[in-house]
């Protein structure tokens, strides 16, 4: 969310919103897909166990990578950027600080809240996320109106917009939430339908206002701009609070930016931490729930200060290859074999037979084959700026 408006504004307010439209409607058939794979086969609410009995080792294996290099991922972005903000307020109080302090004790502090329990963690993260949407709301409502410029929305760069899709991707991956919603609902296929569309729905509008509200504002090129921000590795609330002249203003968008990296930091660090407890490796070792965590957060503090631009070039890898393999080509993948080659007696949840499940595979597999083209240098369009 604090990387998506920048994103989205490097190819402009109107091809960015088609493209949210375009992803958003294809992340929902996935989810879909995976929902119809999974009630097809009742016995189980594991998507490890459903792979496995559906695509076999090979695609538990592919998975089981996918996600720990997705966690491990999403934690080196939260605590580069996580630490940069800490860093700041650290400067503000005048205490004197180097580059690695900010990150350092946001690991730290991060593995002691682990370690005291997923109660503690999901208890703490809904008060953030009570403080984070407070927070949305209150930025929405405030800025002067001398701060907004509608001829920014105007600004069309279609050739930028495939720097859009995986941050979109990212954006409205939800489908690891699935076998929680089948225990919640009962396995009720129609509720869940309605949940997955209208819950994802939810997001989309927060998405576009957002996106709209920071696009009106931030200019495009500049000292303070979407073109110099992407290129700096700046997020949107940086570019906001020094535009602004409201200390309100600057206030809510550090809050925002603050709660925004530590709920997400916090539920992937406990999920890498469920990883490890859940692995035939943790019986071998015995540690605390502090020790693995920090050895989790260690390598990841380390990459986080090493790799250039680390927060737009790692979530760029995260949402157009790992992301695109698990919530878009993996579902595609166990659909067809249990419609097609097994011939299983499914409940046809997305209409269009063949040929949609062909479509959403192809459009997912493109976007794959780009990314990885442009991850290993081939392909890489120029940002004219």
């Amino acid at each position: 969310m604090l990387a998506l408006p920048i994103i989205a504004g490097l190819s402009g307010f109107i091809p960015s919103t088609v493209a949210m439209l375009l992803v958003w409607g294809l992340m929902i058939v996935s989810a879909l897909f995976l929902l119809e794979a999974m009630v097809t086969n009742k016995g189980s609410y594991d998507l490890l166990l459903l792979v496995e009995q559906t695509l076999g080792k090979w695609g538990k294996k592919v998975v089981n990578t996918s996600f720990l290099f997705l966690f491990f991922s999403l934690i080196i972005c939260y605590l580069a950027k996580g630490g940069e903000f800490l860093n700041s307020t650290f400067q503000s109080l005048k205490f004197p600080v180097v580059n690695m302090w900010g990150p350092l004790f946001l690991a730290v502090s991060s593995a002691c809240v682990i370690s005291l329990g997923t109660k503690f963690v999901d208890h703490l993260n809904k008060i953030m996320m009570f403080v984070l949407f407070l927070a949305y709301f209150s930025l929405m409502y405030q800025g002067d109106s001398e701060l907004y410029h509608t001829e920014y929305l105007f600004y069309q760069n279609w050739r930028m917009l495939y720097l859009a899709v995986p941050f979109l991707i990212t954006s409205f991956g939800f489908h690891n939430m699935i076998p929680t919603l089948r225990e919640y609902t009962n396995d009720n296929v129609g509720q869940m339908v309605k949940m997955i569309v209208f819950g994802g729905l939810i997001p989309f509008v927060f998405y576009f206002l957002w996106v709209m509200k920071s696009l009106l504002i931030v200019p495009l090129h500049g000292d303070t701009s979407i073109f110099q921000s992407y290129l700096n590795g700046d997020i949107i609330t940086s570019s906001l609070a020094r535009i602004s002249s409201s200390r309100t203003l600057s206030i809510l968008a550090s809050y925002f930016a603050f709660f925004a990296i530590s709920t997400s930091l916090l539920t992937q660090s406990l999920s890498v931490l469920k990883f490890f407890k859940m692995s035939r490796y943790s019986s071998k070792v015995n540690l605390s729930d502090f020790w693995i965590s920090l050895l989790v957060f260690m390598p990841c503090l380390a990459l986080s200060q090493t790799i250039p631009n680390v927060f737009y070039s790692l979530l760029e890898v995260v949402g157009g290859i790992l992301a695109v393999i698990l919530f878009g080509i993996i579902p595609s993948l166990m659909v067809w074999k249990l419609r097609y080659v097994c011939r299983e007696t499914t409940t046809r949840i997305v209409p269009g037979g063949k040929v949609v499940v062909l479509l959403v595979f192809v459009l997912f597999l493109a976007v794959l084959v780009f990314e990885t083209l442009k991850t290993i240098g081939l392909g890489v369009l120029d940002l004219p700026i």
